[in-house]
């Protein structure tokens, strides 16, 4: 619906992916707002990933192996970044919203 707020929750490993989500918000005239999402926390990292369950029938949680083994690109110009190692998820939430939100 035109006027709507659209949330995109997905990894962009590559420059192309991030290009193609630019060019969607500007052919659509809306702002593109990124938000990078780590735990910088390798040992965290590992065990979050190697104990999480699948929560979407069908989908098979990635491995660490495949986390290793992923193509990833440095950001040109680097987004808003949360590092979840040391941000709680409330926390993080409040972080984006006085980011992006504007206040009333």
């Amino acid at each position: 619906h035109i006027g709507s707020t659209v949330i995109v929750d997905c990894v962009n490993p590559v420059r192309e992916s991030r290009v193609k989500w630019g060019d969607i918000a500007s052919s659509s005239g809306v702002q593109l707002a990124n938000i990078h999402v780590i735990c910088a926390d390798t040992n965290e990292h590992q065990r979050r990933v190697e104990t999480r369950t699948a929560d979407i029938p069908g989908l098979t949680p990635p491995t660490w192996e495949s986390v290793l083994s992923h193509e990833y690109e440095s950001w040109d110009d680097p987004p808003f970044c949360i590092d979840t190692a040391l941000t709680s998820s409330a926390k993080a939430v409040a972080m984006i919203v006085n980011r992006f939100l504007p206040s009333e």
